[in-house]
């Protein structure tokens, strides 16, 4: 895919992922898109790809990651 912002055309690419998570085991990976050349972000609808991951222990090191951040 090519950016169409200000008649750009770089390429369009997957950017990288944010990972939410979900309750005590489940984690949302939300991945946008983004060009290359100009940087413009592609957000939400056919431009976003979800993906929810089953992994308590990838939701325990989510939670260790934002109390550390939250509270230093």
């Amino acid at each position: 895919m090519k950016c169409n912002i200000n008649n750009c055309g770089g390429e369009v690419v997957d950017d990288e992922p944010h990972y939410i998570p979900l309750g005590k085991d489940v984690v949302l990976k939300i991945t946008d898109m983004r060009c290359k050349k100009c940087g413009a972000a592609y957000v939400g609808g056919k431009y976003q790809k979800l993906e929810r991951i089953q992994n308590r222990e990838l939701c325990d090191k989510l939670y260790e990651f934002y109390e550390g951040n939250l509270h230093s």
